[in-house]
């Protein structure tokens, strides 16, 4: 009887001690399992802070010295904003373009209240450069229309009108003797004298008077 609780005793303390050894094998078992998971956690971070590192060396302006080397320029915020500045510095100092200039009216044939005009924006040997020509053949009243030619043919106060009648035989000296006021020569016709500067207005004089270019009214010279 003594022998079969010794045995049974045995057996007892060899259970307990494979108990207590699978125990020790587990709990080691598990020390390893969570230092491999720590260092894999640790690698994973090492790995993610070092993207984060080089994610922010990509973003960090690039040095002039670097631009040179590659040949790249880094457009910034506060070049555009200098630049738009100046642009609009630079617009604000251009000049208005004038209004109201005239262009001057080129050689041609005209028509002015029905009559046929052949113009010349030069006469030969007009030394001044003022001259200007209206040939006509028309035996309207010059008062009618003289205002109105020098309006069309002439842009600038130093410029004279000369008009040829061919049909009268007449030419006509115009200029503007003061603000609204033009001054009217007439004078015979002498043959050739429209293509010679020299000889416009060389006639012998017929009348000489004052005329209104808004009202037509008339302040005869010669009276």
């Amino acid at each position: 009887m003594k022998k079969k609780y010794v045995v049974i005793l045995q057996v007892l303390v060899a259970f307990v001690g494979l108990l207590i050894n699978r125990c020790s094998v587990q709990t080691a078992m598990r020390q390893r399992n969570e230092e491999e998971y720590a260092k894999l956690m640790e690698s994973q971070a090492n790995r993610s802070s070092g993207q984060q590192v080089a994610a922010a060396a990509d973003s960090e302006p690039v040095p002039d010295s670097a631009q040179a080397e590659t040949g790249t320029v880094e457009i910034r915020p506060d070049t555009d904003v200098a630049a738009q500045a100046e642009a609009q510095a630079l617009a604000e100092n251009v000049s208005e373009p004038q209004t109201g200039a005239v262009a001057a009216p080129e050689s041609g044939t005209y028509e002015i209240g029905g009559i046929r005009v052949t113009y010349y924006s030069t006469v030969h040997n007009d030394k001044t450069g003022n001259l200007r020509l209206a040939v006509i053949y028309d035996g309207s009243d010059l008062n009618s229309y003289v205002a109105d030619f020098y309006k069309d043919f002439v842009v600038d106060d130093a410029e004279i009108l000369g008009i040829v009648n061919l049909g009268l035989k007449t030419v006509v000296r115009v200029d503007e003797i003061m603000e609204g006021w033009l001054d009217v020569t007439i004078s015979e016709y002498t043959d050739g004298e429209e293509h010679d500067a020299i000889k416009l207005f060389s006639g012998d004089l017929l009348n000489h008077y004052w005329i209104n270019m808004e009202t037509g009214e008339i302040d005869n010279l010669e009276e």
